[in-house]
């Protein structure tokens, strides 16, 4: 638990100083304990602001594209296999879809942000895996045709351009 480093010797000063932290522009949910020459404010709630899940889904977004960039770059050879495998199994894509679904819109309904900075490229993001989730369910072929036939000569360039935009995410979000 976070003290802050002050003691409040009056109520007065107390009431003052529970006023000034709560209109803080990180709200948090304080109380008091009582000492023996004062009172001690303690946090005990941080409410999270939006930037701070923002940059987590950037950094978490950041060491996926690079990953998933590098295996594009030198394994992307093996992805139309391993994309032909997958296609074969209508529960596990049934399964994905569902997945991407609940894990965007968790995230979409409480940071559905567009003010034009590099939250709303997070958000553009957020909202294309919601619709290919939504292809993952109700049109497979679709994406299984996409993914395995159009693509497989760009691999190593999407690969590059993943990487790329992961380690901007990751290193400078």
């Amino acid at each position: 638990m976070l003290y802050y480093p002050y003691e409040v010797t009056s109520t007065k000063t107390l009431e003052i100083e529970l006023l000034r932290l709560t209109t803080h522009p990180q709200p948090r949910v304080f109380r008091t304990l009582s000492r023996r020459g004062g009172a001690r404010v303690v946090p005990l709630l941080p409410i999270s602001s939006c930037m701070d899940i923002t940059i987590l889904v950037a950094k978490v977004l950041g060491i996926y594209l690079v990953v998933s960039g590098l295996f594009l770059v030198f394994r992307g050879k093996a992805i139309p296999h391993l994309l032909k495998d997958l296609f074969g199994h209508p529960a596990v894509i049934y399964l994905i879809g569902i997945l991407m679904i609940f894990l965007s819109s968790m995230y979409l309904i409480q940071y559905n942000i567009w003010d034009g900075t590099w939250k709303t490229l997070i958000t553009v993001f957020v909202w294309a895996v919601m619709i290919k989730g939504l292809l993952y369910i109700f049109a497979p072929q679709i994406l299984s045709e996409l993914a395995i036939r159009k693509s497989r000569s760009a691999f190593a360039a999407w690969g590059i351009v993943a990487v790329a935009a992961g380690l901007y995410l990751f290193l400078y979000v």
